[in-house]
Order: structure tokens, then C-alpha cells, then sequence
């Protein structure tokens, strides 16, 4: 948060921004020598020296720090694709299962909190791999299932309200 007021006031990135910058940059300059890794990417890799910064820092494959740079290092273009179609389907689905919910009020709240926290995914996914942190991927696939179980039933869910009403 602190980066973005940054930028916004200063047109500054900070050294967190920086880092992550170079990190991108080095991913990018190491998978130009191999085309099949600038498609498809290096899948799962441990300890793999990624390579040093201008501070002498070195980087190995599990430090990366932003999602943009670990999807193109482990799965490449293709993997960035996926994962954005994987992103655009499930904001899409959200924004049916709330235009279809008629009066059910507590899913309806239920959905618009989902929909607001898939749309702050691209931002937050700048500085962070939430969906690999093994403490949060699964709130992240568990509110994907209950809104795809939720636009399963609205069809049943709005019939029942007609009866009821």
C-alpha cells in the first residue's frame, strides 16, 4: 500500500518495488536463451540460483516476490494465459451470480465481498504470490468452490423464492 501512495505522490517504486522490478528483469533476461522456457517455464524448481542483483544479492527461485514473475518463471506465457482466462472466468461467473440472485440477501453480500476481493487480486498480486502461500490458497480455491456451488443452485435457489412468494 505504502509503494502505491509512493508512486502516486512521488512517481517513486520504493525498494520493495525495485526488487521486484530486477527479479522480473532477471527472469526475463535468463528464459531469452531458451524459447521453450519463455513459453512454458521451468515448473517446480527449489534452490535454483536465478541469479545476482547490482547489490550482490542473490536470488533463488523461491524468493520471488511478485505472481506476474513466479507464473512466467514456473509455467511462462502460456501458464500467464491460463491464469488470466483462470481469473477473467471466475470474475465473470461472480458478476452472473450476482445478477442472478434475486432476494437472497446473505448470499448476495456473500457474492459482492467475493467479487470485491477478485478485483483486488491483480493488485495485489504485484507484490505477492498469495495463491502458493499455503496459509491462504486455500481460502482462495475454497471461495472459488462456493461460488461455483452457489451458481449451480441459483437456478434452484430463485425457483424457491417464487414459490414462496
Amino acid at each position: 500500500y505504502l509503494q502505491f501512495i509512493d508512486f502516486l505522490n512521488y512517481g517513486e517504486i520504493g525498494e520493495s518495488g525495485r526488487n521486484r522490478f530486477e527479479q522480473l528483469n532477471i527472469i526475463v533476461e535468463r528464459s531469452l536463451d531458451n524459447p521453450m522456457m519463455i513459453l512454458l517455464g521451468n515448473g517446480p524448481t527449489k534452490g535454483l540460483e536465478l541469479g545476482t542483483t547490482s547489490d550482490g544479492v542473490i536470488y533463488y527461485s523461491e524468493h520471488l516476490e511478485s505472481s506476474i514473475t513466479y507464473i512466467y518463471f514456473r509455467y511462462g506465457l502460456i501458464g500467464i494465459i491460463l491464469f488470466t482466462l483462470l481469473f477473467l472466468s471466475i470474475l465473470r461467473i461472480s458478476l452472473i451470480v450476482y445478477r442472478n440472485l434475486k432476494s437472497r440477501l446473505n448470499l448476495k453480500v456473500f457474492n459482492l465481498s467475493f467479487l470485491t476481493w477478485i478485483i483486488s487480486i491483480p493488485f495485489g498480486s504485484i507484490g505477492g504470490v498469495f495463491f502458493e502461500q499455503p496459509r491462504s490458497s486455500f481460502f482462495f480455491y475454497l471461495l472459488i468452490g462456493i461460488i461455483l456451488c452457489i451458481k449451480s443452485k441459483i437456478k434452484t435457489l430463485n425457483h424457491t423464492d417464487v414459490k414462496n412468494s
